[in-house]
């Protein structure tokens, strides 16, 4: 994701560049839409690995809390 996010804050003044030609500047947007996509894929991905951390935690949380009442 740094890298991703390296990329993308980078694309800006590159863009800005005068001696950049047309077909690099499409190029580079083309590359830096790429890098969004994967970074809106991989923060969706880290986002479930979360929930599913937490369902697990509540659930062995959970586990405890009935033990508890039983004892």
């Amino acid at each position: 994701m740094q890298n991703l996010d390296a990329v993308i804050g980078q694309a800006p003044a590159d863009e800005q560049d005068p001696g950049l030609a047309a077909t690099a500047r499409a190029e580079l947007d083309a590359f830096t839409a790429a890098c969004e996509d994967d970074a809106i894929v991989d923060t969706k991905a880290a986002l479930e690995n979360l929930r599913a951390v937490r369902g697990g935690y509540a659930g062995g949380l959970q586990k405890s809390l009935n033990s508890l009442r039983i004892d």
